[in-house]
């Protein structure tokens, strides 16, 4: 378990006044939507030609020349699939960057799996753990948890709705946001740094594609990369995929440098959860510590403490049932460390 000090929050400052931001694309976690046909696989492929794998959750997704797809049909092959990701081995054997193709399609593969395993048509039906809508949470989790521990970055192409408004002189116009499951979207969003849209408008020379890159009163957006705020909001996209992800890459390197070519790296760095996982312990070293400490806490009268806290340690599963220490894998390492200080700060206040 990570340690803090003094002396090494010290060196944390010292090494922050340091720190460099990455104008690799690879560093951040995209969500990449527009209308139908505006070349969001495409794109999302040669932006990161040679460095990830497509997981093709969407029939006919693989139209990409740049693509390295692998069709997954299934809850089943998803979890087997990103179960082989989950290592380092994989993680440089394919350059880092898993682009699922489509988030919309993800939901409905997730969803299908809770109603067939629970054998309901509505989510409201489901009442296990809290709710088929906490599921979600869940299951996605049990999905993409171990490769995001090994560094594994995320880009997710999804489909646009529509949504007619009226503005404050009583026009009428439309409005795109994602299409997909709305605690999905929510998960979702929160892990990204951008969320990019793709527009496909016909002019009367034919269609002109535009990537938006932040929010606007048209569509919704996100660009959390500080220093790439003065990206352009909108950037013409060309016909060829390659040329159309040199444009954009151009663009965001232009921008992180306007605040200094000093301030700016081409390195990948180690994501938060990455971070954590090269520190943490391994899992069968910290079961040996928490059993070793429920022993003693039994031996002076405080086993069903004892009990308590390594079962809210342990939490349960997707079926609402209390989870066992033998079913516990390097996912659950933190949480087990917090019950290891909890039972040892018990021991020490009645063990004298």
């Amino acid at each position: 378990m990570a340690k803090f000090s003094l002396d090494s929050l010290k060196k944390m400052k010292e090494e922050n006044s340091k720190k460099k931001v990455s104008v690799d694309l690879r560093n951040y976690n995209m969500i990449l939507y527009g209308t139908p046909d505006a070349g969001k696989t495409t794109l999302a492929s040669a932006l990161f030609e040679g460095q990830h794998i497509l997981l093709a959750c969407e029939y006919g997704s693989s139209a990409s020349l740049c693509s390295n797809d692998v069709p997954v049909s299934s809850y089943k092959d998803l979890l087997e699939v990103t179960r082989v990701l989950a290592t380092k081995e994989a993680y440089e054997e394919f350059g880092g960057v898993c682009i699922i193709d489509t988030l919309t399609r993800l939901g409905e593969i997730i969803t299908s799996h809770i109603l067939n395993k629970y054998n309901k048509d509505f989510m409201s039906d489901v009442k296990s753990f809290n709710g088929g809508y906490a599921l979600i949470d869940k299951l996605y989790s049990e999905l993409f948890s171990p490769m995001k521990a090994v560094g594994w970055s995320f880009v997710y192409i999804c489909h646009s709705d529509e949504e007619e408004l009226i503005d404050e002189t009583g026009k009428s116009y439309i409005r795109y946001d994602l299409q997909t499951n709305k605690r999905l979207a929510k998960i979702v969003s929160k892990e990204c740094q951008l969320c990019w849209f793709i527009n496909k408008v016909g002019t009367k020379d034919g269609q002109r594609r535009t990537l938006v890159t932040n929010e606007s009163m048209y569509n919704f957006g996100k660009n959390k990369v500080s220093i790439a705020e003065d990206i352009p909001l909108f950037i013409p996209l060309a016909n060829n995929e390659r040329e159309s992800a040199k444009l954009v890459k151009d663009a965001f390197t232009k921008a992180c440098e306007g605040y200094g070519k000093d301030r700016i790296t081409n390195e990948v760095g180690k994501s938060s959860v990455e971070a954590f996982a090269d520190v943490a312990r391994d899992i069968e070293e910290v079961k040996e510590e928490l059993v070793k400490y429920g022993g003693l806490l039994s031996e002076i009268g405080l086993r069903e403490k004892a009990l308590d806290i390594m079962n809210r340690a342990l939490g349960t599963d997707y079926n609402g049932e209390q989870r066992t220490l033998d079913v516990a894998t390097q996912e659950n390492v933190e949480a087990l460390e917090i019950g290891i200080s909890q039972m040892k700060a018990l021991y020490e206040k009645y063990s004298e």
